[in-house]
């Protein structure tokens, strides 16, 4: 009975470990309600506890009834990620010059619509190598430009309002 009881607890501390990954995404209180038995019956004033793995002063308890049945209530919240940027920025492409290809790096601190192009001198467009809406964060993109001929071109990103041009140069 001891080996039953520790792989239900195992169980109930896994079950809701993941009902709290998947809660704290959102920021809510959620229930929890479960049943302990054993094969003799319920499992009456038990105390179940879960303890937040992340913040171990987190902690959420209830005492079964008669029927072995509780509730737990678990507020969560929501964490901003670390390092998520504070404005939109395109930065230098590199290496610079270049030959074949270049990575390009830009930070969108918002949910936006990001177009990223690349323009030759004569302002015609030669590829657009982003073209979707997408969340907040730092991206890279690598441009192959083995087919271009060598010399001097843009990339322009547009994200809502803000539009920024730099240029690259393609060497051979």
């Amino acid at each position: 009975m001891e080996i039953a009881g520790y792989a239900k607890k195992r169980a109930i501390e896994i079950f809701f470990s993941l009902m709290f990954a998947v809660a704290i995404s959102y920021g809510q209180t959620f229930t929890v309600r479960g049943k302990i038995t054993t094969t003799t019956g319920p499992v009456r004033y038990a105390s179940v506890t879960y303890i937040d793995q992340n913040d171990t002063t987190r902690r959420y308890s209830a005492i079964t009834d008669t029927s072995g049945s509780y509730q737990l209530d678990v507020v969560t919240s929501v964490k901003p990620p670390d390092n998520l940027p504070t404005k939109f920025e395109l930065e230098q492409n590199y290496p610079n010059p270049f030959n074949p290809s270049t990575t390009i790096g830009y930070d969108i601190p918002e949910r936006e619509h990001v177009i990223l192009t690349i323009y030759d001198v004569l302002g015609r467009l030669v590829k657009t190598l982003v073209n979707a809406e997408i969340s907040s964060g730092h991206y890279e993109v690598h441009f192959d430009a083995s087919r271009l001929s060598s010399g001097l071109y843009f990339y322009r990103l547009q994200a809502g309002t803000y539009v920024q041009t730099k240029k690259l140069t393609v060497v051979k």
